[in-house]
C-alpha cells in the first residue's frame, strides 16, 4: 500500500455494528466477557473501566479477532468490579455496565458520540 491509500484507509468511516451489552455475573468470583464489533477489522479500541483505561494483566484479557473485540474480565469478585466498561475507537464510544445478580442495575446509555 502506498502513502494515499494508507490515508485513505485511515479515513475510513468506523461504527459500531454491535454494542456492548451490560453483563450480569451469578456469583463471585466470576467471570465476566464484554464484546463489541466495529465496522472495520483490525482497528484497535481502548477500553476502559469508568474513566481509567485498562491495560491486559491477570485480570483483564483484551482480544481482538477480526472486528470482533472483547474484554474478559477474570475473578470478579468484588463491589471494585462492578462498574461502567467502555470500547472506544476514534472518537465514538460504546458502553456497558457490569452487575452481580440480585442487585440493583444501572442503565447506561450504550452508545454515544
Amino acid at each position: 500500500m502506498n502513502t494515499d491509500e494508507n490515508a485513505a484507509v485511515a479515513e475510513e468511516k468506523i461504527e459500531f455494528v454491535r454494542h456492548l451489552q451490560d453483563v450480569v455475573v451469578s456469583e463471585m468470583p466470576g467471570t465476566a466477557t464484554f464484546e463489541c464489533e466495529l465496522s472495520r477489522p483490525n482497528v484497535k479500541v481502548q477500553w476502559l473501566k469508568g474513566t481509567k483505561p485498562i491495560l491486559p494483566d491477570h485480570k483483564f484479557n483484551v482480544i481482538m479477532d477480526g472486528a470482533v473485540h472483547r474484554l474478559v474480565i477474570r475473578d470478579v469478585i468484588g463491589e471494585d468490579d462492578l462498574s461502567e466498561y467502555s470500547a472506544t475507537v476514534r472518537g465514538l464510544t460504546s458502553k456497558a455496565s457490569l452487575n452481580l445478580q440480585g442487585k440493583t442495575t444501572t442503565t447506561f446509555n450504550h452508545g454515544s458520540l
